[in-house]
């Protein structure tokens, strides 16, 4: 991933003094970051490549010889995927002309996200507005962090970045004990909050502009606008796009690397991906990753053989590794702006970064996503999408007997939710089905103070959608960044294909009926890649789950948790109950230990920040 921090102001406004000691600060970075862009009101650093596949892409422009701004990542064309067929080749690279640069600029990123999709931050200046902003692609893959400070918008990848520039904010960087709090039971945040007050990140889809009124935050491409669009629930038509779309987007990716390794677990989501993978047109090498164990529900090696001999690729197998959480490897994980789990990048990161140098490897995918992406559900909410949608039709039959099937229950208890719910129109408490019961760990104000609207999409609140596919957006919108996190030198250069915004969409308007067609969870899915995925891996209901390795590892980590956590920030602070905790190392460790790793990752991220931030 190519690092960078970002300065945008309102030219109008003058140049702030501000900007002129940054800059100084940023060109002494010299010759490891260089200047992309140096326009009114907008200033791009970044950094060389540091492996993978990610590219700059000027926008030409008259005013400036920095053109009319930069997009860093990687792009391609949207009439790439609605033209795709089998046997096509590789994408066309993007590359802007003055004119596309000048349409992109002027509905502010617009056009960049209705014709162009990938992974990508695009930095715009608009020199008849005199307005610049910063656009984040719709799948999210880069991060970007931003905070204000005086009179600027700064804004970069990776907060460690921020570092030595002398920021107020950052330099104070306090901890937001109430996200830090949420996190320690949900894991997850869909809004643009982070663990330090002050600091925010730019959510997949936004803009924000920095103009003579100052800054203003849009959602150019809406989650829950795309669901109510152009719906498709003709199964035959959704199976062909999804087959299509999928095929388009994983030939896209594999043009952008010389050898990719794919992660296999022998489950439908990760199976999909590879086989997709194989077909590509112009790809390179590809070779499929398998980590074992021989655990009773985790043993996965029959699937993933299976699936790799039906794909026709290579597959490695290598034992599953537990995470290492000494000081040393605390220490080397990079500083985020929220609390994140390690357990990758204290476990895989280094063999996978010692692999891929042995194999020549210059990316890595995973089937990460697929769970929410296509659907894995398991309640029958469908049948009210459905009522909602298309009323007493014909088809009601099946696709009541399709939830029954899916959620387990009698075709007259789905038939009196359809009724309850879509026909006498009572609220359906969908939060209510998302929250799970706290760990007894947590300080009682903690547990209190749970709310899924806290989490949530701001995009979700209100929104106008049928409840299956409330849920399904809800899904669908949980950050997957955190997944790729490891020790910069472990970094490696991560794809997760079902996070592609033309797949994403696709799916996004496809009703949830349909999705889990034949009762099936990611049923849609099943009937779309038939013939691409082994017919025993469609088949599955069910894979190893891998809890009793996790399991393992976290008994060996007992007594250092006992000692960090007992006696930790998070105690100090009222987040964690000390007597509990005690009491459940010492009597319900079995409890205790599905919750201890986030605890101990959480712990040790809030001790990074009671240091001061580390310099560059």
């Amino acid at each position: 991933m190519r690092r960078f921090v970002a300065l945008l102001w309102s030219a109008e406004r003058g140049h702030p003094d501000a900007a002129h000691a940054l800059r100084a600060r940023l060109e002494a970075r010299a010759p490891g970051w260089r200047m992309l862009v140096d326009v009114p009101g907008l200033l791009v650093f970044a950094t060389a490549e540091r492996s993978g596949a990610t590219r700059v892409y000027p926008l030409p422009g008259d005013v400036s010889a920095s053109g009319a701004g930069v997009v860093l990542g990687n792009l391609f064309e949207r009439g790439y995927v609605e033209r795709f067929t089998l046997g096509d080749g590789a994408p066309a690279e993007v590359a802007f002309t003055a004119r596309e640069s000048r349409a992109v600029v002027r509905d502010g990123g617009r056009r960049l996200l209705g014709n162009y999709w990938g992974r990508y931050l695009a930095f715009l200046y608009d020199a008849e507005r005199a307005t610049v902003s910063v656009v984040r692609d719709p799948g999210g893959a880069l991060p970007c962090y931003f905070l204000d400070h005086a009179g600027l918008g700064v804004y970069a990848a990776e907060i460690d970045d921020l570092g030595g520039l002398g920021l107020p904010a950052l330099a104070a960087a306090a901890v937001d004990w109430s996200y830090v709090g949420r996190y320690l039971h949900f894991e997850s945040n869909q809004n643009a909050r982070t663990g330090l007050l002050g600091v925010s990140r730019l959510l997949p889809g936004q803009r924000r502009e920095h103009g003579p009124r100052g800054a203003a935050l849009t959602q150019p491409w809406d989650p829950v606008v795309v669901a109510r669009s152009h719906v498709v629930d003709d199964v035959d038509e959704a199976s062909d796009y999804l087959r299509r779309t999928a095929a388009a987007c994983m030939a896209a990716w594999a043009s952008q690397f010389q050898h990719l390794v794919h992660r296999l677990s022998g489950g439908l989501d990760s199976a999909i991906i590879l086989g997709c993978l194989a077909k590509a047109p112009q790809r390179g090498a590809l070779t499929a990753l398998h980590y074992t164990t021989a655990l009773a529900d985790g043993d996965e090696r029959t699937h993933a053989r299976r699936a790799a001999d039906y794909a026709g690729v290579a597959m490695r197998e290598e034992p599953a590794r537990h995470a290492e959480l000494s000081d040393e490897a605390l220490a080397s994980m990079p500083r985020t702006a929220s609390p994140m789990n390690y357990h990758y990048g204290l476990s895989a990161a280094g063999f996978e970064a010692r692999l891929a140098q042995r194999l020549g490897a210059d990316g890595f995918t995973s089937g990460h996503g697929g769970d929410e992406v296509l659907a894995a559900i398991a309640h029958p909410l469908g049948i009210v999408d459905f009522l909602q949608r298309r009323g007493l039709d014909p088809a009601l039959p099946r696709f009541a007997m399709d939830a029954a099937l899916l959620s387990r229950r009698s075709l007259w208890s789905v038939l009196a939710v359809a009724l309850r719910r879509a026909i006498l129109r009572r609220p359906c408490e969908l939060r209510a089905l998302l929250e799970v019961p706290p760990s007894r760990a947590l300080a009682p104000s903690v547990r209190e103070a749970l709310r899924v609207e806290d989490i949530e999409h701001p995009s979700l609140a209100g929104a106008a959608l049928p409840p299956g596919k409330w849920l399904h957006v809800f899904a669908t919108q949980t950050p997957h960044i955190d997944a790729t996190l490891a020790a910069p030198q472990h970094w490696l250069d991560q794809v997760h294909p079902f996070h592609s915004q033309p797949l994403l969409e696709l799916c996004l308007r496809v009703p949830s009926y349909v999705l889990a067609i034949d009762g099936r969870n990611r049923g849609l899915a099943r009937l779309a890649f038939s013939g691409l995925v082994a017919p025993e891996i469609l088949a599955r209901k069910a894979k190893g789950s891998g809890d009793l390795h996790h399991d393992e590892g976290a008994r060996a980590l007992l007594g250092l948790a006992r000692n960090r956590l007992v006696n930790g920030a998070l105690v100090a602070h009222g987040l964690l109950d000390p007597d509990v905790l005690v009491h459940m190392f010492d009597n319900e460790t079995a409890a205790l230990r599905p919750y201890m790793f986030t605890y101990l990752c959480v712990e040790h991220w809030v001790q990074s920040w009671s240091q001061k931030l580390r310099s560059p």
